[in-house]
């Protein structure tokens, strides 16, 4: 194409999905250009009337560029209408009609086709260094106060309890096993991550725990009894063996939430106002106070900290446990959340200058994106911030 050569074949290269970051920031810098000739409105118009994927991100960048597309298009015919200054009011239309397909790029760049949708049932339980400035790790602490830093050197058999094996598999996985040892002797370990940190462990009684970045868990090391009960701070997703006979319970401190076995997220960070229950599979009851509530697959329990209300909605629930799965995923989430999401996961603080409780988000991005892209992308979703050493200020 005369004027822009190669635009044509890296736009097309864009919509499959097949650019490097090098062909991304060449075809960036053609949209930045002051002379955007209209031609590229034919590139684009082209390519949106021959699909190219069919896949669900394809589907959404495509609406994306569409619903831009129109936008531009609606305020280019008003202007050749009534603007004697058509040349610079064109120009500046062709700048945000840059603005808009640079958003479209970041938003391929950041969410790569195959990986935006893909689901799992295990954590990287990696540390990222700039999440984790420290370096810190996992940490597990024994009953007698000791305490076993856990991370991909250690592999095997880390210590043994009255009747349990401690190990860690190669995946970094915490495992708990039952030996005969002559002892029925019960006690209670806790494991903590810090900040920007997920870690997994199987429990005693073969269920399995995906523990989000500064939470905690304590429980025994074999389950006695007629309950299965542990106690939990912070964020994690559930997936308890079935035992009639049984009950799994996890307590916060405010809420209990009772199974038999299922698959359920609780997230009770001290410093939000609610605790929230999301259930995937199974059944469980909600317990605060003196309110009780049974939750179906796809509902989460809001508990407010500040009374024994419950409040039972339906949800999105593979967005509860995005974070378990590698994701960032929100719909229309309170900006609020978003940040204090980000906070736990990238060790920040955030401040705020003004009123910012009617701002809200829909948007997903991998956990492994550094801080510096998402919040960039926050500021294409018209979010007014700045960042001084490592605290973020959000401002009105």
């Amino acid at each position: 194409m005369e004027g822009i050569p190669g635009f044509d074949k890296l736009f097309q290269k864009l919509l499959d999905n097949s650019c490097s970051h090098e062909e991304v920031e060449k075809l960036i810098d053609m949209l930045s250009s002051p002379e955007l000739p209209p031609e590229i409105k034919r590139v684009i118009e082209q390519q949106l009337a021959d699909p190219v994927s069919k896949d669900e991100v394809g589907q959404e960048l495509r609406l994306r560029y569409e619903e831009g597309l129109n936008e531009i298009l609606s305020k280019q015919r008003h202007i050749q209408v009534t603007s004697i200054h058509e040349h610079r009011r064109t120009h500046n239309i062709w700048k945000y009609a840059a603005a808009c397909i640079f958003l479209v790029v970041t938003i391929y760049w950041l969410y790569p086709k195959g990986k935006t949708r893909k689901t799992s049932s295990a954590i990287n339980t990696a540390t990222l260094a700039y999440n984790n400035p420290d370096h810190r790790k996992p940490v597990l602490t024994l009953a007698d106060g000791s305490r076993i830093e856990l991370d991909s050197a250690k592999k095997g058999l880390l210590t043994v309890q009255a009747s349990t094996e401690v190990m860690q598999t190669d995946s970094g996985r915490l495992f708990y096993k039952t030996v005969d040892t002559g002892t029925t002797k019960i006690l209670y370990n806790t494991l903590s991550t810090p900040i920007g940190v997920q870690y997994a462990i199987q429990l005693p009684d073969g269920s399995n725990v995906w523990l989000n970045a500064a939470s905690s868990i304590r429980f025994p090391t074999r389950f006695a009894g007629n309950e299965r009960s542990v106690q939990l701070t912070g964020e994690a997703c559930f997936e308890v063996t079935p035992d009639a006979g049984k009950p799994f319970r996890v307590n916060t401190g405010k809420t209990c939430v009772e199974v038999l076995g299922t698959l359920f997220n609780l997230k009770a960070y001290e410093e939000d106002d609610f605790e929230r229950a999301t259930l995937l599979q199974g059944a469980v009851r909600i317990i605060k106070g003196t309110n009780k509530a049974l939750l179906n697959p796809g509902q989460a329990a809001l508990l407010n900290n500040g009374s024994e209300e419950i409040l039972v909605r339906d949800v999105d629930a593979e967005e509860e446990v995005a974070w378990k799965n590698g994701m960032f995923r929100f719909s229309a989430t309170d900006l609020k959340l978003i940040m204090r999401e980000i906070s736990r996961w990238y060790n920040v603080d955030v401040r705020y200058e003004g009123d910012v409780s009617r701002k809200y988000i829909t948007g997903e991005a991998p956990r492994s994106t550094s801080l510096s892209e998402l919040l960039e992308v926050l500021k294409l979703n018209h979010v007014h911030l700045r960042i001084e050493g490592r605290t973020i200020i959000v401002k009105e």
